[in-house]
């Protein structure tokens, strides 16, 4: 039996979520068929992880370049498809490339619009990446909220080139999925 590699991460997040949480949906679910961008907010580096598990479809995410870096994990991202990007770089045409041919083969992209973590109670001014990709694509946005209560999280850190990284790690309780409705 052979497995995708996006079926592998799928397998990888499915055994992560079944020992640590649990996802509960609420909003407009479920999603409209078809490409769409799925706009989320981004406090926990653990937020994404039930996403691939709650849709039925593959999504790609767009994610930080520097996690395709890490051993073993990197390489899995890189051929499930998930999509690098450099963060607080300038807007050229091509930083958004890889979303949008996502988006042409009819796929789903998640992204956070703020480009990194936003710890708890911080705010970060969102970037223009998901709405000029909605209008150049003609797909619907999709706005997702995601919470879970601080009392079920951890912050862990790695240290990785010489700078550390941390972020809250969901460890226990439920995932709060708010999906709104979709607008273009």
């Amino acid at each position: 039996l052979m497995f995708t590699s996006y079926e592998i991460l799928c397998l990888i997040l499915k055994t992560y979520t079944g020992i640590f949480s649990k996802a509960e949906i609420h909003g407009y679910f479920p999603l409209p068929k078809g490409p769409k961008i799925i706009a989320a907010n981004h406090t926990r580096a653990s937020d994404a992880f039930h996403l691939p598990l709650v849709l039925d479809e593959t999504i790609c995410f767009l994610l930080q370049h520097d996690l395709f870096d890490l051993p073993c994990v990197g390489t899995l991202l890189k051929l499930a498809g998930q999509i690098p990007v450099q963060p607080n770089s300038p807007p050229p045409n091509g930083l958004l490339t890889g979303a949008q041919a996502a988006l042409n083969e009819e796929k789903t992209i998640v992204i956070f619009p703020e480009g990194e973590l936003v710890p708890p109670g911080k705010r970060i001014r969102a970037k223009a990446g998901v709405v000029r990709l909605a209008l150049k694509t003609g797909v619907p946005i999709i706005p997702l909220g995601m919470y879970v209560d601080p009392q079920d999280t951890l912050e862990l850190g790695y240290m990785q080139n010489g700078r550390k990284h941390s972020g809250l790690w969901q460890t226990s309780g439920k995932c709060h999925l708010n999906f709104g409705a979709p607008w273009k």
